[in-house]
């Protein structure tokens, strides 16, 4: 559906992002309309075909770093982390899970992924 509003989910036991691409349009042109602009006459992008440019989305969503990670990869690390911070129930805490989500914060590792040999089942 082209108008379908950002829903996050989970559904058969995997997890969806799903948006409409007039609402990726939309979403965009607010996006762009904030960018930091220092020029005297500034017109915020035009899309012009959004399935061209959400294919590009898609695109750099999945292009890796050398190490491998993608934005999608440091959002979910991100959500890990917070949901983690926030109480969440579906964690088995350790030791190691507090270091590595520190260590995390610190700089010192990209992703806890990075501890997952050494975390405890």
């Amino acid at each position: 559906m082209i108008n379908t509003p950002l829903t996050i989910n989970i559904k058969d036991e995997k997890l969806t992002i799903e948006i409409g691409l007039n609402i990726l349009k939309y979403a965009s042109f607010m996006s762009m309309s904030n960018w930091d602009h220092n020029i005297k006459e500034y017109t915020a992008p035009k899309i012009i075909d959004v399935k061209a440019f959400a294919a590009d989305i898609v695109n750099e969503l999945g292009c890796e770093e050398e190490d491998g990670t993608t934005i999608v990869h440091e959002m979910l690390d991100k959500a890990m982390v917070q949901a983690y911070e926030n109480g969440s129930l579906g964690w088995h805490e350790t030791e190691m899970i507090r270091e590595a989500v520190i260590m995390k914060k610190m700089g010192i590792i990209n992703n806890i992924d990075d501890c997952k040999d050494q975390i405890d089942d």
